[in-house]
């Protein structure tokens, strides 16, 4: 086994710390690895500059990274927050980003809230319409983006097997 390590071993670059938190996704002879870090991505790296680190209690990414997952089409959070960053100058406060990416989810929050409340819903459920329940929802799914398509589709298929 070359250096220790094995596939799936949490690992940091020592010669690229900036890297952040890797996995080992694949050993590559006696010497070289196929891992992925949080900040980077995938790299091919020399298993010599690898250092062996504790794996953490949960990792919202690495945790779903291993070498059958296509990982391609990866973007680095540092290259999100750049172009968010470009999009947006000041970030989250900026009038633009406000506009074309709150006010339309706040206005389509305030309406499911107001068509799928628990005063409108309980009473039905408790009345077992359920398919008033299901057509109400459909409506207001319909009415907005904040769902996804895949979501929508499922609701959908769901209403229609409890029909």
């Amino acid at each position: 086994m070359p250096a220790g390590f094995v596939e799936g071993d949490y690992v940091r670059n020592d010669s690229a710390p900036g890297w952040g938190l890797g996995k080992v996704l694949e050993l590559l002879g006696e010497d070289k690895a196929r891992a992925f870090f949080e900040y980077v991505g995938e790299r091919k790296v020399k298993l010599g500059v690898l250092q062996a680190v504790a794996p953490p209690e949960a990792h919202p990414l690495l945790s779903k990274v291993d070498r059958m997952r296509d990982i391609k089409g990866f973007i680095p959070f540092p290259d999100l927050e750049f172009s968010f960053s470009e999009k947006f100058p000041g970030g989250f406060l900026n009038p633009k980003y406000r506009k074309d990416e709150r006010e339309y989810k706040e206005k389509a929050s305030t309406f499911l809230h107001e068509k799928l409340s628990r005063e409108i819903l309980r009473p039905l459920l408790e009345q077992g319409e359920y398919t008033k329940v299901c057509d109400l929802a459909n409506k207001a799914v319909s009415r907005t983006n904040l769902v996804h398509k895949f979501e929508t589709i499922a609701l959908r298929t769901v209403c229609h097997g409890a029909l």
